[in-house]
Order: C-alpha cells, then sequence, then structure tokens
C-alpha cells in the first residue's frame, strides 16, 4: 500500500498515512480536527527498461560533455 503525505492549512501540521489506492482521502487533520486538508503530490523520476531504451539516454549533461572531450581527445 502507498503512503501518502497531507498537510493542514489550519495548524500547518504535515503527515503520512497509509492507504489503499482506492480509498477516499482524508477530510479532517488528525491534530486540530479542522477539515482542512490536502494531500501532497511529490513527482516521481521514471526510468523505462527493455528494448528500445538505452541507459545512456538518462546521462546527465555533465556525463555527456566528459565523454564527448574524452572522445575526441
Amino acid at each position: 500500500m502507498p503512503i501518502y503525505e497531507y498537510k493542514c492549512n489550519s495548524c500547518e501540521d504535515t503527515f503520512e498515512i497509509m492507504q489503499s489506492m482506492s480509498a477516499k482521502d482524508l477530510t479532517s487533520c488528525k491534530l486540530c480536527n479542522e477539515e482542512d486538508i490536502r494531500k501532497i503530490i511529490h513527482p516521481v523520476g521514471s526510468i523505462y527498461k527493455g528494448n528500445g531504451f538505452y541507459s545512456t539516454e538518462y546521462r546527465s549533461d555533465s556525463y555527456k560533455k566528459d565523454a564527448e572531450k574524452a572522445k575526441s581527445a
């Protein structure tokens, strides 16, 4: 089960809860019981593996620049 992070707009408390993906979002803060909370969404990096994807596509720009320097030397 995924862990979701919520933040209360009233008391500024941030807390995490383990919920199933089909569960409804929480509506009240665990600390102050106000109904003014929101779910915090964090970006997630994805790396695709398998045929058609190359590991070199995910290298940093600095790595690519150093590789070009080494290739020309």
